[in-house]
């Protein structure tokens, strides 16, 4: 199961290469179901040297680019079907990655499919 751990400047979402490939599908499902949102559990776990530590990943499908925020204790991440089949691939690690390889997500103001009023975050292997 995915931990998430979130600040007010950044978000980390860590997991094993097959917890994270997870991640990927789980959203990329939605993006061809006809729902329109899925939620992630997250384990319990210790924030260090975050400020909290977050219980779960809320995704909407709705339209634009991809918005990634937090509400309490959720990670809420929002967007078009196109922009988020793109935030999947963040999670895609090859299966032979090693614990403590990353991957950071940072919009850029140019960027046509993700927001750059979304949270940073670090999707980590651990």
């Amino acid at each position: 199961m995915i931990a998430i751990r979130a600040d007010d400047l950044e978000i980390e979402i860590s997991g094993t290469v097959e917890e994270l490939r997870e991640v990927s599908f789980t959203i990329s499902a939605l993006v061809t179901s006809g729902q329109n949102s899925t939620t992630i559990s997250a384990q319990a776990t210790d924030p260090n040297p975050y400020g909290r530590a977050l219980g779960s990943m809320f995704i909407e499908r709705t339209t634009g680019q991809t918005v990634v925020s937090a509400k309490n204790s959720l990670l809420i991440v929002s967007g078009s079907d196109g922009s988020l089949s793109k935030f999947a691939s963040w999670f895609e690690f090859s299966l032979d990655a090693d614990s403590g390889d990353h991957a950071h997500f940072e919009p850029l103001s140019d960027d046509p499919d993700h927001s750059a009023d979304s949270i940073p975050l670090v999707v980590l292997i651990r």
